[in-house]
């Protein structure tokens, strides 16, 4: 099929909204006479192009390249997620799957690096070096990761048989493995530093992030923790309950975490500290980049805000556009932003943007990224006042960027 430049499709998104949208009627989204006028042009715009243009043309993919399109046309941050790949985004955001419980690295023939500890591969028998080669009697070599993927996962309780090669013995062994939920950890690392410091890293923010937390701060409390270095760096966000839930843990009084904000009024909410905390009094030093986004700024923001902690490293990505997903009928999702998020202080710290300028946007924020690195000085009073906040005891913060 030719490939149709976006501009050209934009009006094939009618094919999905025709009746119902997003699996509720259409016309609770259109408000006004004008928006169903043009709802009208776009239905009327995908009927000749799907049935007038010189070559013949699959419906579905003219339609995701719409959805994809219109997109494109808002903030930087709403994407179209396909169907094949909604599994694995839910997945992250859950915490765990149902799969066999191995790490294993693409090739000609995948190799597996090494089973999760106590999964069932590892009860199984499968070995690290072991070669990939058939998976429920079809071979599986030249698959990509997200094909093998595909093969492995299913519901918990079900089996697979999976095919290896084994180098050290010369052999092919067939295995029949039960899936199990496998979890995927969002804490990369904790440890005591000396004989008073843990460390926590929270690679990103999952349904099961806080439970992780609060379990390896016990741990740590159990080795004599009495203050905490909190590692966000290359944060990229994720589930901001979570974050919210642990920014409580840290506050520990009623105190404003976070305000959202958007047109419609169920996303006009503040989300507040509650008395308490297991970590209230402890003395914290957040580490962040400019790689720390989204969940990890609410969070690093509640707490620079309160004067709660100390902040070091660098300025932060910048995300404070909140996301909402809605499910399309062929099981695809839009990630849509909804809202947009305010530290306690009132700060908006997302980059600005224009719309539909993905490439500015990103290119603003390197640009940024050099000037507060390499020119502090200049950085800091090309700042205008507008943007300039105060924190709880009177520190002067920034917004508009991170």
């Amino acid at each position: 099929m030719k490939h149709l430049n976006k501009n050209h499709i934009l009006p094939a998104l009618a094919l999905l909204l025709f009746g119902a949208v997003l699996g509720v009627q259409f016309d609770s989204y259109v408000t006004s006479d004008d928006a169903l006028e043009q709802f009208k042009k776009m239905k009327r715009a995908f009927a000749i192009i799907n049935g007038r243009y010189v070559e013949s043309l699959d419906a579905a993919d003219v339609a995701e390249e719409g959805v994809k399109g219109m997109l494109n046309s808002l903030d930087p941050h709403s994407s179209y997620i396909p169907p094949e790949q909604v599994r694995d985004k839910r997945d992250r955001y859950e915490g765990s799957f149902g799969g066999i419980g191995i790490l294993f690295e693409p090739g000609d023939t995948a190799r597996v690096i090494s089973p999760v500890a106590d999964g069932p591969s590892e009860k199984a028998g499968i070995m690290a070096g072991d070669r990939i080669v058939e998976i429920e009697d079809s071979s599986a070599i030249g698959l990509s990761a997200n094909g093998i993927q595909d093969r492995l996962k299913g519901k918990i309780g079900t089996e697979v048989s999976l095919t290896v090669y084994r180098p050290l013995s010369d052999k092919r062994l067939t295995f029949t493995i039960k899936r199990d939920e496998i979890p995927l950890y969002s804490i990369n690392s904790s440890y005591m530093i000396d004989d008073r410091t843990g460390y926590i890293d929270i690679g990103r923010f999952a349904m099961s992030t806080y439970e992780e937390f609060m379990k390896k701060v016990e741990k740590l409390k159990g080795k004599g923790m009495d203050r905490l270095v909190l590692d966000l760096r290359n944060n990229p966000g994720g589930v901001m309950k979570s974050a919210v839930q642990i920014a409580d843990e840290l506050l520990g009084r009623p105190v404003k975490i976070v305000e959202t904000k958007g047109r419609n009024s169920d996303m006009n909410r503040t989300l507040r500290a509650q008395e308490g905390g297991v970590l209230a009094e402890q003395p914290v030093i957040v580490l962040v980049n400019q790689r720390s986004a989204s969940a990890s700024e609410i969070l690093s923001g509640a707490l620079q805000d309160h004067d709660r902690a100390l902040l070091v490293g660098r300025r932060t990505f910048g995300k404070a556009l909140v996301q909402k997903q809605f499910e399309l009928t062929d099981g695809s999702l839009l990630q849509m932003t909804v809202g947009r998020y305010y530290t306690p202080s009132g700060r908006l710290i997302q980059t600005p943007y224009e719309k539909g300028n993905r490439e500015a946007y990103l290119k603003n924020k390197t640009d940024n990224w050099r000037e507060a690195v390499y020119n502090v000085s200049e950085y800091k009073d090309s700042i205008p006042d507008s943007l300039k906040y105060e924190t709880e005891h009177g520190r002067t913060v920034f917004g508009g960027g991170g």
